[in-house]
């Protein structure tokens, strides 16, 4: 569906390139087709496009259309939650009709400042939908699952809850409490002058000691993810954060990258995002742009940046990171060819 959608934007050669990138490239081809939810995300994106498509190039609205697209964004929800969330407003903006190359950077230029404008809104007046608090609470799970650690839920003089974490099991260096005689096996007592971090204060905290009045509940613990990596935290100012994504963004064409890891897959891996990064050198520097499908290649590009800059706020994991990209990476190489083809001179005469 993906190549029956853009392939009738390009002919010749551009049409057996695409059909190249869309089923030969090696992470879109193994993460797509197999049992994960990569796979049910390629299908709803799929159906979806093919939809808007049809929608905006039919005279008529079909009712089927209009239906699927439903039922695309549906299981694009129900999959992964965001990506609906992301594709649906570019979706809308993607059929607005323009008639110049003008009117459709404008709409999407107005599209990016309206986004951003509506999160300073939320963040300023309805803190309660906030969205850089769920980013940063997603982001807290995935580094306290990755990092690894034994955790721990210790009250301070206040009685506020605080989540601790140590690097090793300290629960045989501690002992069971006792409270009005009687002992309790959930609340114990650390030794005093072992390492800690309060995530309370960010999980990338500088570690302190434990005192003599230092007590917790075990809460649980995780081994450290194999390709684990530091990512920046997520502030709950909107400015800051907007300072981070074109990191975040970055990360996503630079990991892996040959020196994090020496298996055959990371390897592999690497070599594709080498070839990705050395073709989009080339297409910068080498070709001059093609705006002769400036919408499709807008909606693309917007698409990848806000999945590229969720997922590289909030995956520290390098293997899930690989995984998680793969839509993004998909409609990011099929922008390539667009950006690539140039429509024959004779078929620009009689159109």
């Amino acid at each position: 569906l993906f190549f029956k959608s853009y392939s009738s934007l390009i002919s010749g050669n551009a049409k057996k390139l695409l059909y190249y990138v869309i089923f030969l490239t090696p992470s879109i081809l193994l993460w797509s087709s197999g049992i994960l939810k990569e796979g049910l995300i390629t299908l709803g994106m799929g159906v979806l496009i093919y939809c808007i498509f049809k929608l905006k190039d039919e005279n008529k609205w079909r009712l089927k259309y209009i239906l699927f697209f439903g039922l695309s964004l549906l299981l694009l929800f129900i999959t992964k939650y965001y990506i609906a969330l992301i594709i649906l407003p570019i979706s809308i903006v993607f059929m607005i009709n323009t008639t110049s190359k003008k009117q459709t950077l404008l709409k999407y230029g107005l599209f990016t400042l309206m986004a951003i404008g509506s999160l300073f809104v939320i963040e300023t007046f309805y803190p309660k939908f906030s969205v850089l608090n769920r980013l940063k609470e997603k982001q807290n799970e995935q580094v306290r699952f990755a990092k690894g650690g034994y955790y721990y839920v210790k009250f301070n003089q206040k009685n506020i809850q605080q989540l601790v974490r140590f690097h090793n099991n300290v629960s045989e260096l501690s002992n069971p409490l006792k409270i009005n005689g009687n002992k309790d096996s959930l609340l114990i007592q650390i030794k005093p002058g072992l390492y800690y971090q309060n995530l309370n204060n960010g999980f990338n905290s500088q570690p302190i000691k434990t005192d003599s009045l230092f007590t917790c509940y075990f809460l649980d613990s995780f081994p450290k993810a194999n390709s684990y990596y530091p990512i920046d935290e997520i502030s709950t100012n909107v400015s800051s954060t907007l300072l981070i994504i074109p990191k975040a963004i970055l990360t996503i064409f630079t990991k892996p990258f040959f020196v994090e890891n020496k298996s055959v897959f990371f390897i592999l891996c690497s070599i594709e995002n080498l070839c990705i990064l050395i073709c989009l050198l080339v297409i910068l520097f080498k070709f001059k742009f093609n705006n002769q499908n400036l919408n499709a290649f807008l909606f693309n590009i917007v698409f990848v940046a806000q999945l590229y800059a969720i997922i590289g706020l909030t995956c520290p994991v390098i293997g899930g990171l690989v995984r998680y990209k793969v839509p993004g990476l998909t409609l990011l190489l099929i922008s390539f060819v667009l950006a690539m083809y140039k429509k024959p001179a004779l078929s620009s005469t009689i159109d």
